[in-house]
């Protein structure tokens, strides 16, 4: 998901995959991006396992490595779907993900192909 007024609508497997290890880091208008990591047990493991074919743990390890090598910044963290919605709905640019039924007016579906 989105920001309502980011104009992403549609994103690859892929593109998912590069943006949250930090590959791609600006949106097509050249804004950087925001990642917000919803650490909540149940969707992080289940968004790690099936967009970026990483268990949590190898993702936590990969986003380390980065940090300490100077690499970049760790992406921020949230706890539940409603820390993420809040967030990702009040900063233009940030991504993250929730469950479906979590889905509201506060934020936009981004599809994935």
């Amino acid at each position: 998901m989105v920001n309502k007024e980011n104009p992403v609508d549609r994103l690859t497997h892929q593109e998912v995959k590069d943006i949250f290890l930090g590959k791609k880091t600006k949106w097509g208008n050249e804004l950087p991006i925001t990642l917000v990591m919803n650490t909540n047990d149940e969707i992080h493991e289940r968004f790690t396992r099936i967009m970026l074919q990483k268990p949590p743990v190898q993702l936590s390890v990969y986003w380390k490595k980065i940090l300490y090598s100077g690499g970049g910044m760790l992406p921020l963290a949230v706890k539940d779907d409603e820390a993420a919605k809040s967030y990702v709905g009040t900063h233009k640019n940030a991504i993250s993900y929730i469950t479906e039924d979590a889905l509201d007016r506060q934020v936009k579906k981004v599809e994935t192909r």
